[in-house]
């Protein structure tokens, strides 16, 4: 398990890394979800507008799922950030296209909207986290 401290300070290090420079927290709501264990928010009417990257303390069940995770919502990040928005113009959302796994295959992580299955948590191991963070 990745202590939070570890966490804190790769994520850090990781956002200065790829000029990410937005908030990256932790959230108690989004453990409890059954499917997303990050989010990244952003404004769909202001092309530019990113918010924050919300992650699921889940994700700290290995140092190898933490990773995955925080980038591939940074790729959501870097993504927005070079195309100037994730909404066609017909309004139709755009987050895991082309562009997208573009900059997945640059950072080294899995492309897609899902985490590869070896790394997902086990019931067990889920159990424990939620404990110890609720």
């Amino acid at each position: 398990m990745v202590a939070i401290q570890d966490a804190e300070q790769y994520i850090r290090m990781t956002c200065k890394q790829y000029g990410v420079h937005i908030p990256v927290t932790f959230c108690k709501q989004l453990t409890k979800r059954k499917r997303a264990m990050g989010l990244y928010h952003f404004n769909k009417r202001f092309a530019f507008d990113a918010k924050k990257i919300t992650l699921s303390y889940e994700i700290l069940a290995s140092f190898e799922l933490f990773k995955q995770v925080l980038l591939h919502e940074i790729a959501h990040y870097l993504d927005h950030k070079e195309r100037g928005k994730l909404v066609s113009e017909t309004g139709r959302m755009n987050t895991h296209g082309a562009n997208f796994n573009k900059w997945c295959r640059k950072l080294g992580i899995a492309t897609g909207p899902f985490v590869p299955r070896r790394l997902v948590p086990t019931e067990e191991q889920k159990l424990a986290i939620r404990k110890q963070f609720s």
